[in-house]
């Protein structure tokens, strides 16, 4: 919801749904959906924000219950699919109204790449499941990337400079540039049926 000019806007479609700025594209930033444990690995000298906040709230506390878990969802979805489970979360791209997703299963057993061409772009889809994340990068050269085993770098190209998981080179003659991040984020599989019907999945 935008104070200024009252308009609303859908999340999952990055666009204005309703008001003054109605159709209007939603200007995004990378994301990096994980676990502390992980981003703590990744970027050990991180700090939070204190909990300190003199509201009456356990912020150590998950406040939705059994919602990560159950299959029940709050509110009604006008598209449904049973291709996999409601709360699966899956990283998804999307592009001029189409998604394509991709599950945490194709990346079991630590840290792997997928190579794929979405909407007519070269791209590469890197993720762990046992680390819980799932990033992708654009991949215009079709540049081949293998996996780093020592956080935070994750990924090195055929001339050995070596890429976080934002995309920042850190090491190598690249050092510092940055590959471009794909659009994508995670999200419930119910979510992304819901506001993609057409969505394609891996």
């Amino acid at each position: 919801y935008d104070r200024t000019t009252r308009s609303a806007w859908s999340q999952m479609k990055q666009l204005c749904v309703n008001g003054a700025l109605m159709d209007s594209s939603a200007e995004t930033f990378q994301v990096l959906e994980t676990s502390w444990k992980t981003w703590k690995t990744m970027y050990p000298e991180s700090k939070v924000v204190s909990t300190e906040t003199d509201m009456k709230r356990d912020y150590l506390s998950y406040p939705y219950h059994d919602y990560r878990e159950s299959e029940s969802i709050y509110f009604d979805v006008e598209f449904e699919s049973k291709a996999m489970p409601q709360k699966e979360r899956l990283f998804g791209m999307i592009e001029n109204g189409n998604a394509k997703c991709y599950r945490f299963k194709n990346f079991k057993g630590g840290l792997k790449i997928i190579n794929d061409n979405v909407f007519d772009r070269n791209v590469i889809i890197v993720g762990s499941e046992p680390a819980n994340f799932i990033t992708a990068f654009e991949n215009p050269e079709n540049i081949k990337y293998t996996s780093v085993k020592t956080f935070p770098g994750i990924i090195k190209d055929n001339e050995g400079n070596i890429y976080d998981a934002f995309g920042y080179c850190l090491e190598g003659a690249k050092k510092d540039s940055r590959l471009t991040p794909v659009n994508g984020f995670i999200a419930y599989w119910f979510a992304w049926y819901a506001f993609y019907p057409e969505v394609v999945f891996e």
